[in-house]
């Protein structure tokens, strides 16, 4: 009797497997639902979700990266320095980190963090046309520049080129975002670092995220600008700048991490303005 009762639970079970078309043993009409079931989940998307949250997916094309730059300290410490400090070699370092030297911030010296981050600002306005001195020649040549475009577009006559060869100035910057982890100021550095460039129109704050702050500085923008309602005057210009001085914490005497760190700024300026966007594809 108990082998009966064992063929026919056998038997049961090879039917339900040969009719769920060999899943699990779920019947046809199980298979259907979750059949359905697979091709809703595959069709829904976030955007729903977004929407309801009032967040924007994806990159915006109307935000432009203008320019970059980098500040470095002068003081170099090279893998064959650190022979003299632990237990290691140039060869050793090299072919584990593919790190040659490192670049550090000196105590009591001329060089601090906030001078990196003024630095590596600076070029990177530089490199948008954004400057806050502007030198006869410069007027000169973007004189030039804005009457070829004038020209072209038919829209205003040679005499207001000058007038509008002056309107790239950093105040126009509407944000600075300093990514930082071991600010000078305990209170952090991109109010100092703003005010020393001249960008005495933007609200300037630092974010501290670690290995992932300059990441999220640029998430942090791209949503500022992506949002028109974020106050009444609209963020469409931004300065975003990630430094640290991690040779401050580091413990020199540990041959696992003193290898790995060192000092250093750089900087981005992204733009959602369409004055700064239009020059940038006549200009490239």
């Amino acid at each position: 009797m108990l082998k009966l009762l064992l063929i026919a639970l056998i038997f049961a079970v090879a039917r339900a497997y040969t009719l769920g078309g060999g899943v699990r043993g779920v019947f046809p009409n199980q298979m259907d639902q979750l059949s359905q079931r697979s091709q809703m989940n595959t069709r829904r998307s976030p955007t729903a979700l977004f929407d309801k949250l009032g967040v924007q997916a994806g990159a915006s094309p109307n935000i432009k990266l203008l320019g970059t730059g980098s500040c470095t300290p002068q003081t170099y410490i090279s893998n064959s320095d650190l022979e003299s400090v632990v237990e290691t070699s140039d060869e050793w370092i090299l072919s584990r980190t593919g790190i040659g030297g490192r670049r550090v911030l000196l105590d009591g010296g001329e060089e601090t963090l906030v001078t990196l981050g003024v630095g590596s600002g600076r070029k990177a306005l530089e490199m948008s046309g954004i400057d806050g001195e502007v030198s006869k020649t410069n007027v000169q040549r973007r004189a030039i520049q804005y009457i070829y475009i004038i020209t072209n577009s038919k829209l205003y006559s040679t005499r207001y080129a000058p007038r509008y060869a002056l309107r790239y100035t950093r105040q126009d910057i509407d944000l600075v975002i300093n990514c930082c982890s071991s600010p000078d100021d305990l209170f952090g550095d991109a109010t100092s670092i703003s005010a020393s460039l001249g960008c005495h129109n933007a609200v300037a704050f630092d974010l501290t995220a670690a290995c992932s702050g300059f990441l999220f500085g640029v998430v942090t923008a791209t949503n500022f600008m992506s949002s028109p309602h974020t106050s009444a005057r609209p963020v469409k210009n931004v300065l975003v700048i990630g430094s640290d001085a991690l040779s401050r914490w580091v413990d020199w005497e540990d041959r696992n991490s003193c290898i790995l760190f060192g000092d250093g700024s750089g900087a981005m300026v992204m733009s959602s303005d369409p004055k700064y966007i239009g020059d940038q594809q006549v200009r490239n």
